[in-house]
């Protein structure tokens, strides 16, 4: 019979503890490798809150030579000073096109309440990468900027001037048979009218439309190959958004470029190392607030977000529950929000803090008064959308 003795017993039980450890320790190592790695995962969070009427020096931390000159500051014009502080908010992300974030991150923002995990394809398509994304941010935010400062200054009364060239028709657009593309428009009226209203700039234009029925007749005044040409077409509808909101009005069914901006000043932003197109509201806010008389919203702290078109439509963007949250944790109880993105913070809105929709230049301009006044009874929160 054969027998096995203690010590060899004691040498495999040795053996078997030792290969355990190794595992262990192998385990250990992968799980920490796989932490530290770049996953296939974006994590989105709330990111920098600016108030743009203050100095750029106090709210970016830059050195003296900053000086007091704000976050938003106007040059070449007449400006008034102002109590109201309008903020930006933004959304911070970590991963991009190119890599994920560390599985470390990945996994606390799956249990954290305060982030949001996104594989990286949905956000980004194959073949996509962070340089063109900086890139097409960069541009967005310059966009933004250029029409913010369009609509404020039209807004508060000054000439602003605009090239509007078209550069689509819709087969399905009455407009189709009489516009062209590459005619720049200069005038638009009503077959009755005795003469052309000018059509300086995209708010011109959009006014004008406002006074339209779906279906009405319009002339255009255009310039096509160097020469005046006067034509003329029905209007349509505009179609209703998310809400069931439908803009008063009618549209000319042609897709319009804006070049050539004039206002009368210059404006500068330091946001260097912030991009996408959602600040345009509240720069739109500070640069009307700083062209006219008084304080917009007394000495109200508000903040917001959505993107400006050259219209003044203020369109829906993303991130709204990351920007509410940054907001909240910088103390302020009021907060402007595009009315389409009212339902996807249902439920997410931070304690005590009031969200506002807003849909248009104006409506944001009266939204800031009413909330300065105390009034705020005629806005619309979003809760009720």
């Amino acid at each position: 019979m054969a027998c096995i003795s203690s010590s060899t017993r004691a040498d495999a039980a040795r053996t078997t503890l030792t290969r355990s450890r190794i595992l262990a320790i192998l385990f250990a190592v992968l799980i920490a490798v796989v932490m530290i790695l770049p996953s296939n995962f974006v994590v989105e969070g709330a990111g920098v809150v600016l108030d743009l009427h203050a100095s750029a020096g106090e709210e970016l931390g830059l050195d003296a030579s900053a000086g007091e000159e704000k976050i938003v500051a106007l040059e070449g014009v007449q400006t008034y000073p102002s109590d109201s502080h309008f903020y930006v908010t933004t959304v911070t992300s970590w991963g991009n096109p190119d890599h994920g974030t560390t599985g470390a991150h990945a996994l606390e923002a799956l249990i954290s309440p305060y982030y949001q995990l996104y594989p990286v394809r949905a956000l980004y398509p194959e073949g996509d990468s962070a340089e063109n994304e900086d890139k097409m941010n960069a541009q967005m935010m310059d966009s933004s900027q250029e029409s913010a400062a369009a609509v404020a200054f039209d807004i508060a009364g000054y000439s602003v001037q605009e090239k509007l060239t078209v550069v689509s028709t819709d087969p399905l657009s009455p407009a189709h048979e009489a516009v062209r593309v590459g005619d720049v428009i200069t005038g638009i009226k009503k077959p009755n009218d005795s003469q052309y209203a000018k059509v300086r700039n995209f708010m011109d234009l959009s006014e004008f439309m406002q006074s339209v029925e779906p279906g009405e007749q319009v002339a255009l005044q255009v310039q096509r190959n160097g020469s005046t040409q006067e034509v003329e077409f029905a209007t349509v509808k505009p179609e209703s958004d998310t809400t069931g909101w439908v803009q008063a009005g009618s549209l000319i069914g042609v897709g319009v470029n804006v070049s050539d901006v004039e206002i009368p000043g210059e404006i500068n932003y330091a946001v260097e190392d912030i991009g996408g197109p959602s600040a345009g509201a509240m720069f739109m806010l500070s640069i009307y607030d700083q062209l006219t008389e008084g304080s917009l919203a007394s000495d109200a702290h508000i903040a917001g977000t959505g993107a400006i078109s050259w219209n003044g439509r203020i369109e829906p963007i993303g991130g709204a529950v990351h920007k509410l949250r940054g907001a909240a944790e910088e103390g302020v109880t009021d907060f402007l929000l595009p009315a389409e993105n009212c339902r996807e913070i249902a439920g997410y809105e931070p304690e005590g803090m009031n969200v506002w929709a807003i849909r248009t230049a104006s409506g944001a301009i009266k939204a800031a008064q009413a909330i300065g006044a105390h009034k705020t009874d005629g806005l619309t929160p979003c809760s009720a959308l």
